[in-house]
C-alpha cells in the first residue's frame, strides 16, 4: 500500500470518531491563533505545501497564553502532517511530541488516543513498522472502552498495519472488530466505513480474492458516485478508488471493465478540484499506457508512454518546485524560531543575571547584617565582660583594702599585745618591789594589791591570742587554699607561720602567739624560706603576699 495513502486513511479513519469531542471546548477560542486554524480549514485540500506551512507557522507563532489546549494541539498537529508531506522529519517529529503535550492538556482521553496514534500512524509512513505498532497499542490501551466510534478507528488503524506487513489473518481479525463496534447510527458513506471497506479489499488481495476485492471497491464507488459534492476528501476517494478499480480489473484481464471505469474517471473530471485534476490526469495516462499494454497495442503503448513520460516530467519538476518552496518556508520558519529562542534565552539571560545581582545585593545586605549584629554582639559581650572584670576588679580591690585594714589591725593588736604585756610587766615588777619593802601602812599594802587584782582581772593575754589566731585564719584562708595548691608537703605549723607572716606581723609577735623565742621564730621563718624555694635576698612576707 501506498504510505501517503496510509497516513491519510490512518488519520481520517479516526476523524469519525473523535470529531465532536476535540471541539467540545468549555468556550470558543477567540484568539489569532484560532482565527488562523479556521481560515486553514477553507484551504487545506486545495492549496500547496509551501502555502499551507507559512499559514500553519504564522499560526504557531500566534499562539498565546490565551490560546486554548484544543487549538493548540490542533495546530502542532496539522503542522506535523504538512512537515511529514514535504519529509521534514525531525520538525515533524517535534511538533508531534508537542501534539501529543497539548492533547495530555485537553484533558480528553479521546484526543489523547488519536494524538499517541497519530504518532503511529506516522512511523508506519516512514516504513518503521515495529515503532508503529508499539503506539498503534498504546493508543487502544488509552482509548476510552465506552466509544465505539474510536474505538474502531484504533483498530482499523492495527488492520492498516498488519495489511502493510502482509499478515492478512491478522488484519481480518482487527477489521472484523471495526465492523462490530460501528452501529446502524454510522451511515455506509462514512469516512470509517469507506476506510473499512477498503481495507478489506486489500485483504482479500493478500487471500488471493480478487473478485471479492473488486465487489469491494465497487461499492465505494457507487456510493461515492451518489454523494460525491464539493468535498475534496470525498472527491480524493472516488479518484483513488476508480484507479484501483481499473487496476483490479486490468489484473484481471477485463480491460472493457477497466475502460468502462476510466470513461466514468474521464467524465467525472471536470467536477473534481483544480488540485485533483492534474492528478487524475496523471492517473489517466498511466491507465492509458497499462491498457495499450494490456491489449498489445504498440502505437498507443508508445503514444501514452511519452505522452506519461512528459507528464511526469512536468510533475516532477512541479513538485520539486513545491518541494524547494515548501523547504524554503520550513527554514524561514526555523531561521525564525531560533531566533526567537534566542530573544528568549537571552531575555532568561538578562532575567537571571538581574536575579543574580538581586540575590548577591541581598546577600551582602544579609552578610551586612550578620556582620553588624555580630559586631554589636561582640561590643555587647566585650562591654559585659568589662563590667564583670571591672567589677571583679573592684571587689579584688575591697577585699584588698579589706585585708590590708584586717592586718594592720593585726599588726595594732599584736603591738599593743606587745605593748600591754610590757606595761603588764612593768606593773607587776612595781607592784612587787612595793611589796619587798614592806610599807609601814597597811593600807599601802592593800591598795597594791587592789592595783595587782585590777590589772589581773583586764589582763587576758590568752584570750587576744586565740583571738588574733582566729583572724590570722579568716584573713588568709583564701591563701592557705592557693598554697596548699602550690606546695601540699607543708605541715599545719608551716602553714601558720606563713598567714602569720603575710599578715605582716613581726618575729616578736609571732614567738609570743607561738610560745617560743624570737630566735627560734627567725629560725622557722628562714626553713621555710627554704622550703618553699626560694632565694635568700628575696623578702619571705612579699612572697606569700604575691601567692
Amino acid at each position: 500500500m501506498n504510505t501517503r495513502k496510509v497516513l491519510w486513511l490512518s488519520l481520517l479513519a479516526l476523524e469519525y470518531g473523535w470529531h465532536m469531542p476535540v471541539q467540545a471546548q468549555s468556550s470558543p477560542d477567540t484568539t489569532l491563533a484560532a482565527t488562523l486554524m479556521v481560515e486553514y480549514e477553507q484551504f487545506r485540500d486545495t492549496a500547496g505545501s509551501s502555502y499551507k506551512l507559512e499559514h500553519l507557522f504564522r499560526a504557531e507563532e500566534a499562539i498565546g497564553p490565551s490560546t486554548i489546549p484544543g487549538t493548540r494541539w490542533s495546530i502542532h498537529r496539522e503542522l506535523a502532517t504538512a512537515l511529514f508531506d514535504v519529509n521534514a522529519y525531525d520538525m515533524a517529529f517535534e511538533q508531534t511530541r508537542l501534539e501529543m503535550k497539548w492533547a495530555k492538556e485537553t484533558k480528553y482521553d479521546v484526543t489523547i488516543a488519536r494524538a499517541v496514534s497519530t504518532l503511529g500512524s506516522r512511523f508506519m509512513q516512514r516504513g518503521e513498522l515495529d515503532s508503529a505498532r508499539y503506539y498503534l497499542s498504546r493508543s487502544l490501551e488509552m482509548a476510552p472502552k465506552d466509544d465505539p466510534y474510536t474505538l474502531a478507528g484504533l483498530f482499523n488503524n492495527m488492520a492498516i498495519l498488519h495489511l502493510m506487513r502482509r499478515e492478512a489473518e491478522l488484519a481480518d481479525r482487527y477489521l472484523d472488530t471495526v465492523a462490530t463496534l460501528l452501529d446502524d447510527r454510522v451511515p455506509e458513506h462514512a469516512d470509517i466505513r469507506f476506510s473499512l471497506r477498503d481495507n478489506r479489499a486489500d485483504a482479500a488481495l493478500l487471500h488471493g480474492d480478487s473478485a471479492r476485492a473488486r465487489e469491494l471497491v465497487g461499492q465505494n464507488l457507487s456510493i461515492l458516485r451518489r454523494t460525491m459534492s464539493n468535498d475534496w476528501d470525498l472527491q480524493d476517494r472516488f479518484l483513488r478508488y476508480s484507479v484501483k478499480l481499473a487496476h483490479l480489473w486490468l489484473r484481471a484481464d477485463r480491460p472493457q471493465k477497466a475502460a468502462a471505469v476510466m470513461d466514468t474517471l474521464r467524465t467525472q473530471r471536470a467536477e473534481l478540484s483544480i488540485g485533483l485534476r492534474r492528478s487524475c490526469h496523471l492517473q489517466l495516462v498511466r491507465l492509458d499506457h497499462e491498457m495499450a499494454v494490456a491489449v498489445g497495442d504498440a502505437g498507443k503503448e508508445a503514444l501514452a508512454a511519452r505522452e506519461r513520460m512528459v507528464l511526469e516530467d512536468s510533475l516532477y519538476h512541479a513538485g520539486e518546485a513545491e518541494q524547494q518552496t515548501a523547504m524554503a518556508a520550513v527554514t524561514a520558519f526555523g531561521i525564525r524560531r531560533m531566533q526567537r529562542e534566542l530573544a528568549a534565552q537571552a531575555a532568561l539571560e538578562r532575567v537571571r543575571v538581574d536575579a543574580e545581582e538581586a540575590r548577591s545585593r541581598f546577600r551582602n545586605i544579609i552578610l551586612w547584617l550578620v556582620v553588624g549584629l555580630a559586631l554589636a554582639s561582640l561590643a555587647a559581650v566585650i562591654g559585659f565582660y568589662r563590667v564583670r572584670v571591672r567589677r571583679k576588679q573592684l571587689e579584688k580591690q575591697q577585699l584588698e583594702a579589706e585585708l590590708a585594714y584586717k592586718q594592720r589591725d593585726l599588726q595594732n593588736m599584736a603591738q599593743d599585745l606587745t605593748r600591754k604585756k610590757q606595761w603588764t610587766q612593768e606593773v607587776l615588777e612595781a607592784a612587787g618591789a612595793i611589796t619587798k619593802a614592806k610599807p609601814q601602812k597597811a593600807e599601802v599594802a592593800a591598795r597594791v594589791e587592789g592595783l595587782k587584782d585590777s590589772v589581773r582581772s583586764q589582763l587576758r593575754v590568752d584570750e587576744q591570742r586565740e583571738w588574733l589566731y582566729r583572724e590570722v585564719e579568716v584573713v588568709n584562708s583564701a591563701f592557705y587554699e592557693r598554697l596548699k595548691g602550690l606546695h601540699p608537703d607543708l605541715t599545719e605549723k608551716e602553714l601558720e607561720l606563713c598567714g602569720m607572716v603575710r599578715s605582716g606581723l613581726n618575729n616578736a609577735t609571732i614567738a609570743e602567739l607561738r610560745h617560743i623565742a624570737p630566735t627560734s621564730a627567725r629560725v622557722a621563718k628562714y626553713r621555710l624560706k627554704q622550703k618553699l624555694g626560694l632565694p635568700e635576698e628575696e623578702d619571705l612576707a612579699k612572697a606569700l603576699a604575691a601567692i
